[in-house]
């Protein structure tokens, strides 16, 4: 299993552009900026799940400002040279601050679950993606992120549980279940200082 485990990290190593590889790489930060840097280089450096964000039609110039500038000088440069300066984000972070309810955004840290939430449901108005049952009062809950929060199991004789455990102990833990198959699952899970 080592063996098998080391070579697909070689090869998952490999396989990395090296536009992502050494200094000056990533997303720059900037005065607190690492939820907003991290959160953005996790939904857009590798992958196009989010990128119907970067074109979907809005309903105001401020909203199609950031959308412009997070495809014109945030995405595309991170994936063209593997690197955005810290002045397309603090531009980004202003233009979300005069469009968001959210308090601080241009120099205080943020939760990601924070920033996703307005990101959704403020500035692209995206629809609810996952759909929760309550198995105790048969609830339906609308939401675009699944938030995975638990206890650390004290049978567990891992220490550390893969995903999978984790979203199973989380519905069971809470009773709940989903009330129609999710296109998209967002899931944040937990982290640790340690």
């Amino acid at each position: 299993k080592q063996w098998y485990q080391k070579q697909w990290y070689q090869r998952r190593v490999r396989g990395i552009s090296a536009n992502y590889i050494g200094r000056m790489r990533g997303i720059q930060g900037n005065r607190n900026s690492c939820y907003l840097d991290a959160t953005l280089y996790a939904m857009f450096a590798f992958d196009s799940t989010m990128d119907y964000m970067l074109s979907s039609p809005l309903d105001s110039d401020l909203r199609k400002d950031i959308q412009v500038r997070l495809r014109e000088e945030v995405v595309n440069p991170l994936r063209e040279g593997g690197f955005v300066g810290a002045e397309h984000m603090r531009q980004l972070r202003d233009l979300l601050g005069r469009a968001s309810s959210l308090e601080g955004l241009q120099d205080e840290e943020k939760e990601p679950e924070e920033l996703l939430s307005m990101l959704f449901t403020e500035i692209f108005c995206i629809k609810p993606l996952l759909s929760f049952r309550d198995g105790n009062s048969n609830e339906i809950s609308h939401v675009n992120l699944c938030q995975i929060l638990l206890d650390r199991d004290p049978n567990s004789n891992t220490t550390m549980p893969n995903t999978q455990d984790l979203l199973t102990r989380y519905f069971v833990t809470n009773n709940l279940y989903f009330h129609s198959q999710p296109d998209l699952l967002l899931l944040q899970v937990p982290r640790s200082g340690k």
